[in-house]
């Protein structure tokens, strides 16, 4: 079976998904929230707050900038106030 890669994937932004992923009239629609949690997860959310839970990727999972969730490309917002 042949992979797909995210270039022919369409943008949350262009083409919204089935599925409810935030508000598409937010300045912040068709982006995900990535917050670092326990043992290395990292949480994703369709909303800066973390109220709209999106994914969780466990330990290992190599996060780049952007995503696919319901079929759609989602752009990677990383939390940057995250303590080091």
């Amino acid at each position: 079976m042949a992979s797909t890669t995210t270039a022919y994937i369409a943008d949350a932004r262009l083409d919204p998904p089935w599925s409810e992923c935030g508000d598409p009239r937010s300045a912040d629609f068709g982006r995900v929230f990535a917050r670092s949690v326990a043992d290395g997860a990292v949480a994703l959310s369709f909303d800066r707050a973390g109220r709209r839970h999106a994914q969780t990727l466990f330990a290992g999972a190599q996060l780049g900038s952007d995503i696919v969730i319901y079929g759609r490309r989602f752009s990677v917002v990383r939390d940057t106030t995250a303590a080091r």
